[in-house]
């Protein structure tokens, strides 16, 4: 199947995160792919962000942490959104929680102001394992790069066998003085029926040696 290797600019906006910021071992996310509607860019996004993320301060009562990621350059046509939104959580539980939140105190309102800025495709969950932790836990505002590439199994392997492959992956990094993380995004409720990946591969840093930029949201 053809690969698709995306490299991102990740911006965070973090205000509400796991304990120290850190990622735990396993995570629930949602993602959206959004396009500016026309006259508006990241600036006007950013304003609204700023509102959602006061009032995800104020209203969710579980650990929130959210990112924009914007397409530095990409291996395939496919990719085609001028940013994407993805939002971690503990578990799903607490996704859902944080989404019955959000529409009880700011879909309306902010939702509505998010909507005249930008145009978002469908929402789609994750679930997300930690293969190796960054060394420098990420802090609002702060910008980094990710790498990301979909992935299939080859036949009779399975995630027992990526297992086994991270603890040398991870130990050429440690030899080497790779000091990012390494996450697996595997497709749940949302994603498209006819998508070929087994799961998302995502190499990330705040070095300006990696290849995506990430922007933190809350």
């Amino acid at each position: 199947m053809k690969k698709i290797t995306l490299i991102i600019l990740t911006s965070c906006f973090l205000s509400l995160g796991f304990g120290d910021n850190h990622y735990p071992n396993t995570a629930t996310m949602e993602a959206l792919q959004c396009k500016f509607t026309q006259g508006n860019d990241m600036d006007d996004a950013k304003r609204v962000i700023a509102q959602w993320n006061d009032n995800a301060d104020k209203n969710f009562s579980a650990p929130y942490n959210a990112w924009v990621l914007t397409p530095l350059y990409t291996s395939t046509e496919d990719v085609d959104f001028d940013f994407a939104w993805i939002g971690f959580t503990e578990n799903a539980a607490s996704m859902g929680r944080v989404q019955d939140e959000w529409a009880a105190t700011g879909a309306e309102t902010i939702g509505a102001k998010w909507g005249r800025v930008t145009d978002c495709a469908g929402q789609a969950l994750y679930g997300v394992i930690e293969a190796r932790a960054p060394e420098t836990a990420f802090v609002e505002g702060q910008v980094g790069y990710l790498s990301v590439s979909s992935c299939s199994f080859k036949d009779g392997k399975t995630g027992l066998d990526l297992a086994e492959g991270d603890k040398a992956w991870n130990a050429y990094n440690d030899e080497n003085g790779f000091e990012g993380g390494v996450w697996r995004w595997w497709p749940g409720a949302g994603t498209p029926t006819l998508m070929k990946a087994t799961s998302y591969w995502l190499l990330g840093t705040l070095q300006w040696r990696s290849m995506v930029e990430v922007e933190i949201i809350i």
